[in-house]
């Protein structure tokens, strides 16, 4: 495991756990079959994730503006994701030869 994985892995083993039960009360669970389906594309066609992971660009102005607000009120999740993310692709470019 790559240390920002085994650092991802400690932090969340760190926290509480949540149980069925807990999830449950809260109307998580069980999961309705709408929410099992992928996610469908924007108007433009693509996703509204952070632009900051590299994964979509924003769809306007605006939707750049929250989802860097988005982004600097969670600096540090964003940070540990890109860290650990980057640690999966230079494995996965190492395991396919791409790299």
């Amino acid at each position: 495991m790559h240390p920002e994985q085994d650092q991802v892995l400690t932090d969340v083993c760190r926290e509480p756990l949540i149980s069925q039960a807990d999830l449950a009360a809260a109307g998580v669970l069980p999961v309705p079959e709408s929410a099992k389906k992928p996610p469908k594309p924007t108007r433009a066609g693509t996703l509204l994730l952070p632009e900051a992971t590299g994964l979509v660009a924003a769809r306007s102005a605006a939707d750049k503006a929250v989802q860097l607000d988005a982004i600097a009120a969670h600096r540090r999740d964003f940070d540990r994701f890109r860290r650990a993310r980057d640690a999966e692709l230079r494995v996965a470019r190492q395991v396919t030869g791409n790299g």
